[in-house]
């Protein structure tokens, strides 16, 4: 079976073509790489063109605007259903590196012992070094509304200039989270999300569904948008260590905002978007079945 990665680029040419030369390094054949400009329209997909016009299995798409993190990984695996059916589709963010030379080889054998709809690798932190898999529990529907109002809160005294005084009253960054500073074990997942740097979809996934993510959201939450649609349609999710890749972690989202207040604004801004996205996931059963 081919295995299609999915990159989804904007703005940063150095991490993409870093990240499309390290899965050409990976020792197998029948790879096709599939990568979407996010409408960058700064002269960084230009570099990546110029970079892989000596690859005949590189397929670029020019968006007509940024769609966001689900719609853009979208138009990838769509042209991978079209062209390349029954396919693996990785959905890889463009700021990772794959290391391991066997990757391809570790993802078939998990997938030959263990069929699946979507796995998690290991991911690795080059920030912390801490490991990214698996995420924590499910949000429940009563946490979610606690997290919308709390970001809506935080939106409002940044944008009221107090976020700064709250923090140092904390003495501690508001936005944290859980950092795992050991790599977990082989996990069937059943009440977790999957990171979304890295979302590997196997043909039985790909020939079901007919999109990877709900395109209502426009960046975060994805993955755990993902996970509740995979156990409201009795999908398979597992996360398995011996596949690893390294992320440098927002690198694109770090680029488009020049201070740590709209970064946090930006961040706010959709978490809250995406919370409602997945609180109507408990009010009806989303399907995107074929």
């Amino acid at each position: 079976m081919r295995v299609c990665f999915v990159i989804l680029h904007y703005l940063t040419d150095e991490d993409t073509i870093e990240c499309i030369n390290s899965i050409n390094k990976l020792t197998t054949e029948e790879v096709e790489l599939i990568i979407i400009d996010n409408f960058s329209n700064n002269g960084s997909i230009e570099k990546v063109v110029a970079s892989t016009a000596h690859m005949k299995n590189c397929h670029i798409i020019y968006n007509q605007k940024n769609l966001g993190f689900a719609q853009g990984n979208n138009i990838g695996y769509e042209y991978v259903r079209r062209n390349f059916p029954s396919s693996f589709v990785v959905v890889i963010n463009n700021d990772t590196v794959i290391k391991q030379r066997d990757f391809i080889k570790a993802l078939r054998r998990s997938y030959n012992s263990n069929p699946f709809h979507v796995l998690g690798p290991d991911i690795i932190s080059l920030i912390d070094g801490g490991h990214q898999n698996p995420m924590e529990k499910l949000l429940t529907k009563k946490d979610i509304s606690r997290e919308i109002y709390r970001y809506s809160a935080l939106l409002l005294l940044s944008r009221i200039g107090l976020y700064d005084f709250i923090k140092k009253l904390h003495s501690k960054e508001i936005l944290t989270g859980k950092i795992n500073m050991s790599k977990g074990s082989y996990e069937v997942i059943h009440h977790k999300a999957l990171h979304g740097s890295c979302l590997i979809f196997s043909p039985k996934f790909v020939d079901q569904v007919e999109q990877a993510f709900l395109p209502d959201t426009f960046l975060y939450m994805e993955e755990m948008i993902l996970a509740k649609f995979c156990i409201t349609n009795g999908m398979r999710m597992i996360y398995d260590p011996s596949l690893e890749i390294y992320h440098k972690e927002d690198s694109s989202t770090n680029m488009q905002v020049s201070s740590a207040k709209a970064k946090r604004e930006f961040i706010f801004k959709n978490l809250i978007k995406s919370g409602k996205v997945y609180k109507r996931l408990f009010k009806k059963a989303e399907r995107i079945l074929v």
